[in-house]
């Protein structure tokens, strides 16, 4: 199935073989942006994000951050350089997929590969967060009944009220 994705990289090169990898994987490139820009706009466009990078930046781990809350999309990312913190810190801001050093030969069927898992990854997780969403609601909504109750049980004459 063609995915469409919204492409960030931070260099023209990086961009032209990215491209080229992605449409052999049956991608669709639904914008391609410098990770200086504001990308934010581009999010529900696509299917999912996709990060090639030297490396990532706080200021990119934010901007993950937003698209997490503000608009739930599946962030894939390739990198060539990372360590365990910058893993560790990307899924926490919302990547999917975290590839450390870059497409190192991988072979399209790879990209498919991973993309896929990150898309599903994401939507498990999401389906997750939604449901964990309604228990929190509801949750509320039980406590707040309870409190009104045992404010009704203290209130002066209620018990003498229900003895009869």
């Amino acid at each position: 199935m063609t995915k469409r994705v919204l492409l960030i990289t931070d260099s023209q090169e990086r961009t032209l073989i990215t491209e080229s990898i992605l449409a052999r994987a049956d991608c669709v490139i639904s914008a391609r942006l410098s990770y200086k820009d504001d990308w934010f706009r581009n999010v529900g466009e696509s299917d999912a994000v996709f990060f090639a990078l030297e490396k990532t930046t706080p200021e990119i781990l934010n901007g993950i951050r937003r698209i997490t809350y503000e608009r739930p999309t599946p962030v894939v990312m390739f990198v060539d350089q990372g360590d365990e913190a910058s893993v560790e810190t990307a899924i926490q801001a919302g990547v999917s997929a975290y590839v450390v050093d870059g497409f190192g030969g991988q072979r399209t069927i790879r990209i498919r590969a991973i993309l896929s898992a990150a898309i599903a990854r994401f939507n498990a997780m999401r389906a997750l967060q939604i449901e964990l969403d309604k228990v929190k609601a509801r949750l509320r909504e039980y406590r707040k009944n309870e409190t009104t109750e045992v404010r009704d049980i203290i209130q002066p004459g209620y018990i003498q009220d229900n003895i009869h």
